[in-house]
C-alpha cells in the first residue's frame, strides 16, 4: 500500500513540474538517426546527409524554436517517428512530442508537450524522405 501511495504521489509531483527544452544543435543532428517505425516496429533509418539542404533547414528551424515548456513524464510512450542522438531522442507519437535526454548526472529525463504546426513540418519532411528512399 505504501509503495502505491508513493508512486501516485511522485506522479502527481513530477507531473506538475516543467523543464526547459533540451538544446539540440546542428552537430547533434549530423550524428543522429531519423527513424520511422511502422505498425510492426520495423525501422526505416535515415542519416542527416540523406536530407537535402532545404529539408535540413526545416529541421534546424524546428530545433531552434521550442514553443513551450515540457511537462515531466514518467509514462512510457510507443515509439513512432524518432530523432535519435547520442544524448537525446525525440519521439513524435500521437498528438505529443516526447523528449528523452541525458542530464549532467548521466541520468535520463523525459518531458512531453502537445504537438504543433512546426512539428508537423518536421514529421512530413521525414516521412517524405522515407517514401523517396523506399522507391
Amino acid at each position: 500500500m505504501t509503495r502505491v501511495f508513493h508512486a501516485i504521489l511522485m506522479t502527481l509531483l513530477l507531473g506538475c513540474q516543467s523543464l526547459e527544452h533540451p538544446k539540440i544543435t546542428r552537430v547533434d543532428l549530423e550524428k543522429s538517426e531519423f527513424i520511422v517505425l511502422d505498425v510492426n516496429y520495423s525501422e526505416q533509418n535515415i542519416k542527416w546527409n540523406n536530407f537535402s539542404t532545404e529539408e535540413q533547414s526545416i529541421i534546424l528551424e524546428w530545433v531552434k524554436y521550442p514553443t513551450d515548456r515540457l511537462k515531466i513524464s514518467i509514462n512510457t510512450y510507443a515509439p513512432n517517428i524518432i530523432i535519435k542522438g547520442e544524448k537525446y531522442n525525440v519521439n513524435f507519437t500521437g498528438d505529443l512530442v516526447v523528449y528523452n535526454y541525458k542530464v549532467n548526472s548521466g541520468k535520463w529525463l523525459q518531458g512531453v508537450r502537445k504537438r504543433n504546426t512546426n512539428d508537423l513540418k518536421v514529421i512530413n519532411c521525414i516521412l517524405t524522405k522515407i517514401k523517396k528512399l523506399r522507391q
